[in-house]
């Protein structure tokens, strides 16, 4: 008797699926598909921010000296990535120059989801032509608080 309930049960749902025109977790039509979000959407980037150039161990947004201090802008964004959270950063010149730099050093601080501060660095980073912007992950990373870097 449970069997030939439950064998019901699985028909009429069937058959109210078929009216309906869909199948379960499927989208019944292109609309559906557009409305959507991407995962560039559900993820998306911070603002542009300046980069700005470490001079001694001073790093001061407050006071800039020169164009230096203006040159390169960042943003980032933070994904779940199998078991750890990891924080992409993209680098560009403030105005999409097309000339190109080798950055000596590019210094990235970071907090994990821990609230533990860590920090990540690059050396020479090649940054050129209108499109070609550069992309660095760090790993344990949820926010990121400040990227700067050397001459």
């Amino acid at each position: 008797m449970k069997m030939a309930v439950s064998k019901v049960a699985f028909l009429a749902l069937s058959a109210l699926l078929a009216a309906r025109g869909g199948t379960a977790g499927k989208p019944r039509s292109d609309e559906e598909k557009r409305t959507r979000p991407s995962s560039a959407e559900l993820n998306p980037f911070s603002p542009w921010k300046s980069m700005y150039i470490q001079r001694g161990l001073i790093i001061n947004p407050g006071k800039r000296k020169d164009f230096n201090d203006s040159l390169f802008e960042y943003r980032w964004k933070s994904e779940w990535i199998i078991n750890a959270y990891v924080c992409t950063i993209e680098i560009r010149h403030d105005d999409d120059a097309e000339d190109s730099h080798t950055i000596p050093e590019v210094q990235i601080a970071y907090f994990s989801r821990q609230s533990h501060a860590g920090s990540y660095a690059a050396r020479n980073v090649l940054l050129g032509g209108k499109d070609a912007h550069v992309y660095l992950r760090t790993t344990d990373c949820e926010t990121v608080d400040i990227v700067y870097w050397n001459k």
